[in-house]
């Protein structure tokens, strides 16, 4: 019986999710054209609330530190999301997070 409660909230626990995660990827991209960095980070941090693993959040979040002048916070973001795909899925970051990286550390 307990299979039954717990199966079949299942197909609407993740369309919830994902719509949760789809307005807040939407919500960061509005207040990033709109120049407002910290909103924008807000909603990406909520998005990795949810799945750690979200490189879209990641990168958006390198993005946003440093258009905020926080280089070293988009430098520990790039350790966290090396970190968490490495913990959960055991591959790097793909390669739109790697080339922004390069460019923060041959910027320096």
């Amino acid at each position: 019986m307990q299979s039954f409660y717990s199966d079949w909230c299942t197909p609407q626990r993740d369309e919830l999710r994902q719509a949760h995660l789809n307005a807040h990827h939407r919500l960061a991209q509005i207040a990033w054209r709109g120049e407002q960095f910290d909103q924008s980070v807000i909603h990406w941090q909520q998005m990795l609330v949810v799945d750690n693993c979200l490189e879209d959040a990641h990168y958006g979040l390198m993005r946003c530190y440093l258009r905020l002048d926080k280089r070293g916070l988009a430098l520990r973001q790039y350790q966290r999301v090396c970190t968490a795909l490495q913990d959960e899925l055991a591959v790097p970051p793909g390669p739109a997070i790697q080339s922004l990286y390069q460019r923060l550390v041959s910027s320096s």
